[in-house]
This record gives structure tokens, C-alpha cells and sequence, in this order.
């Protein structure tokens, strides 16, 4: 099954040791794409290569190559995963910088309060 459309999130990557001690990571990314006349949006795993599948960046229009859907149960809850095991890039996204926050301004020792708080008498708040 082949799901052609552009990479709207890229989340954490998951990683643990299995009971066995096996180390394990999976890679989750969200693409949205055209089905039919509506946009739709759906999450894509990627266990074997993890690493390189969270390489790809939010814009990118892609054509991946995934499973069938699989549903697993889980506490009398069902979880329905799609697996992704490739990938071709169309349109590389432009990476683009995110502008640095402005720094705040730190009070210094200086800094004295430009008015003191008064109490009130009928403020019942402790502090």
C-alpha cells in the first residue's frame, strides 16, 4: 500500500529494552494526504530504521511504502498501527531556522520594588 502526501509532524522518538534485553526503537511521523476530495491525516511507525525515518523534516513530500493496517488488543482496548518500511522523497522542504526567542530581562541586585504590597484587612488569603 503506497500513501503519497507530505510530512505534517515528526514526534519522539520511542526507544526501551524488550523483556528479552533487546534495545528497540520506533519512529512515528504524521502525513497528510489527499483521499479522494478530503485531506486526511495518518501516523506511520518506523522500527527498522528509526534513525533515518526521523531525518525527514515537516513539509516533505513524500511517497512511503507501508503495510496493511494491524489492530492489537490491549486491556479490552484496541491500537491499530500502520507500518511504514519505505520511503522516497519528492520535495525536500526547505529547512528553515527558527528565530531564537528573545533573551528576558533578569531583575539584578539592584533592583529595588517600585511599591511596596499592602495588606488588606478584609483579604483572606494567607499570603
Amino acid at each position: 500500500m503506497d500513501i503519497k502526501g507530505k510530512v505534517i509532524a515528526v514526534l519522539p522518538k520511542q526507544e526501551g529494552t524488550a523483556s528479552n534485553g533487546n534495545h528497540w526503537e520506533r519512529q512515528t511521523i504524521v502525513v497528510e494526504y489527499q483521499d479522494g476530495q478530503y485531506t486526511s491525516k495518518v501516523a506511520l511507525d518506523n522500527a527498522k530504521k528509526a534513525e533515518e525515518f526521523g531525518k525527514l523534516n515537516i513539509g516533505d513530500e513524500c511517497t512511503f511504502k507501508c503495510n496493511t493496517p494491524t489492530s492489537r488488543e490491549y486491556n479490552g482496548r484496541w491500537y491499530t498501527s500502520i507500518n511504514c518500511w519505505g520511503w522516497d522523497v519528492e520535495n525536500k522542504a526547505e529547512a528553515v531556522a527558527e528565530p531564537m526567542p528573545e533573551p528576558t530581562p533578569q531583575p539584578t541586585a539592584t533592583t529595588e520594588p517600585t511599591a511596596k504590597p499592602t495588606a488588606k484587612a478584609d483579604d483572606d488569603m494567607p499570603f
